[in-house]
């Protein structure tokens, strides 16, 4: 009798044991749970807080001032080197002179869809001076082929940096999944070295401040998802620099901005909101700020 009292006292001991393990699990289930739930809150409210932003009620209107920073620009250098016999030549583009040497772009057309910028919408391009040949190091655009397209392709600058040693000497269209990707072509002056940077958009050369200094200017006028924007490029401190984008700088996304343009001096901003509202106002650059001066 005893045993068998002691057998149903643990048969009764395991079940209670067995039901507070289930318990423990159900209640780390609704902790695991509800910290999922929280979590998933807390980053959804962060979301709507971050589009809040594109709120009518909170942007009433443009800053009045941007604060514009830059960071360096890699520029990387041209190599000489000669077309190979699967390159056909199609095109050859004067680029003007320096010190009476003549510059010229010669495009080709690779005959072997095998190799390297073989692709139908894709070319070669070679910078020919003072005898010798330097091949762009990126597949160039079959625009630079067509008339009635050259011109959206290739750009003659010829601008001197504050240095003077540093010449921005034209913009030729890169092959891409669209327009406007421009590799620039630079001369430095005192290394005798050809070197380049990549941009989307095209350039602008415009006294921006009134100071009778020309700066440089690449105008994006925007693609696919991403609206349109200006960076402003300068030499400085031995450095060269290019500001981060007008619209990063006002702290809003590239999606809400309908335009940015440079025109006489002022940058024309608009922003679209919700409900087909829009904002604009008018900007000064001074001292490397974008200075409110009209709203429209």
């Amino acid at each position: 009798m005893n045993n068998f009292l002691k057998i149903i006292f643990s048969i009764v001991v395991l079940m209670f044991i067995a039901s507070c393990g289930n318990q423990t699990e159900d209640d780390q289930f609704e902790t695991s749970k509800k910290d999922n739930t929280e979590e998933h809150s807390g980053v959804g409210k962060k979301v709507n807080k971050e589009y809040s932003n594109l709120d009518d009620d909170i942007i009433k209107e443009l800053p009045n001032k941007v604060e514009l920073s830059y960071e360096s620009v890699e520029l990387s250098k041209l190599n000489k080197n000669e077309p190979t016999d699967s390159m056909e030549l199609v095109s050859s583009i004067s680029l003007g002179d320096i010190e009476n040497k003549k510059i010229s772009l010669n495009v080709y057309k690779e005959t072997n869809e095998n190799n390297q910028c073989g692709e139908s919408h894709e070319t070669l391009s070679f910078l020919e001076f003072n005898g010798d040949e330097y091949q762009i190091n990126e597949c160039t655009s079959k625009s630079l082929l067509a008339d009635d397209h050259k011109e959206d392709a290739i750009y003659l600058i010829n601008h001197k940096f504050n240095s003077n040693q540093k010449l921005l000497l034209s913009g030729i269209e890169l092959s891409a999944n669209g327009p406007g990707r421009m590799l620039y072509l630079m001369y430095d002056m005192d290394s005798n070295e050809w070197l380049t940077f990549e941009d989307w958009g095209f350039p602008l050369l415009e006294d921006i401040d009134e100071s009778n200094n020309i700066t440089f200017l690449n105008q994006f006028p925007g693609l696919h998802f991403e609206g349109p924007d200006v960076n402003i490029y300068r030499w400085h401190h031995g450095k060269f620099e290019r500001s981060i984008k007008i619209s990063k700088a006002m702290g809003l996304s590239s999606k809400l901005i309908s335009a940015i343009r440079l025109e006489q001096n002022v940058f024309n901003v608009l922003v679209q909101l919700e409900d087909e509202k829009q904002l604009s106002a008018e900007y000064k650059y001074e001292e490397g700020k974008l200075v409110k001066v009209n709203n429209k």
